[in-house]
C-alpha cells in the first residue's frame, strides 16, 4: 500500500468541491464562481487558501478570471467577454547549494542510483490532482537521484488515465517534511526538510502524469523562470 502522505492543503477539498459542482453542472458555463470572501466563508478558510481555490481552477481551464468582475466558468458567453490571456509559460531548475567542493549547477547531471516501478493507490493529494478517485491505482515510478556526494532528490512520477480536462501543465513548488521514504532514500530525519516541486500534465487524449521530486533543502536552491508565450 501507498505510505500515508502529509495532509494536503486547507484549499485543495475547496477546491475538489467546486471542481464537482463545475462538472455537474451546479455552475454551468459563463456562471460566475463563488468570490473570494464567499469561499472563505463556505468552506472556513482563510483569504490566502480561498485565492489558491480560484487560481488551481483557472490552471485547470476550468475557469477563467475577468478583470474587475470575478471568477466565472469556461465556457461560451453572453457578454462577448475576450478569453483570458494565457499566463506566462514556466521553467523549473534546481540548482545545488555547494557541499565542500561539489560544483553548483542545475539537476540536469545527477545520476540515478535507483529506480523502482509498481502500480498502486495513489496519495490523496495526488488523486486530487490527477482527478481521480483514491481507489484508482496508478503506475509509480521512483527514483533516487545522486551526484558525487550522495542522495540529492527523490522523483516519484504518477501516471494515470486521462482526464476530461483540456491540455494543462500545473506546477506547485513548497517545502515540508519528508515522508518516511523520502527520509530514508535521502538520508536525512523526519524533522528535516525537503523542497518539493510538482509538475501536472492533464490531457483528454493521453495519460494524466503527476511528476513530484523531493529534494534536500540542505543541498538545492529552487528556482522558476518565466518566459512569455
Amino acid at each position: 500500500m501507498a505510505e500515508p502522505s502529509a495532509r494536503p492543503p486547507r484549499w485543495v477539498p475547496a477546491a475538489s468541491d467546486l471542481r464537482r459542482q463545475i462538472k455537474n453542472g451546479t455552475y454551468p458555463p459563463g456562471s460566475q464562481l463563488p468570490t473570494v470572501p464567499e469561499i472563505q466563508e463556505r468552506y472556513s478558510i482563510g483569504n490566502r487558501s480561498a485565492r489558491e481555490v480560484q487560481q488551481a481552477l483557472i490552471a485547470e481551464g476550468l475557469a477563467t478570471a475577468r478583470k474587475r468582475q470575478g471568477v466565472y466558468v469556461t465556457g461560451d458567453t453572453d457578454d462577448g467577454t475576450a478569453p483570458q490571456r494565457a499566463a506566462p509559460r514556466r521553467t523549473h531548475s534546481a540548482r545545488r547549494q555547494r557541499p565542500a567542493d561539489a560544483p553548483t549547477t542545475g539537476d540536469e547531471d545527477l545520476t540515478t542510483a535507483a529506480t523502482a516501478d509498481h502500480r498502486d493507490q495513489p496519495p490523496p493529494d495526488v488523486a486530487l490532482i490527477l482527478q481521480i478517485d483514491t481507489a484508482d491505482p496508478v503506475d509509480i515510478r521512483t527514483e533516487e537521484l545522486h551526484d558525487d556526494h550522495g542522495p540529492v532528490a527523490v522523483r516519484t512520477a504518477y501516471t494515470a488515465r486521462p482526464t476530461s480536462a483540456p491540455p494543462t501543465v500545473i506546477t506547485h513548488t513548497s517545502a515540508r517534511h519528508p515522508t518516511q521514504a523520502e527520509a530514508d532514500a535521502l538520508e536525512i530525519p523526519r524533522a528535516g526538510i525537503v523542497l518539493v516541486h510538482d509538475e501536472t500534465h492533464l490531457d483528454r487524449t493521453g495519460p494524466a502524469v503527476l511528476t513530484r521530486t523531493a529534494y534536500r533543502a540542505d543541498r538545492i536552491r529552487l528556482s522558476d523562470q518565466y518566459r512569455p508565450e
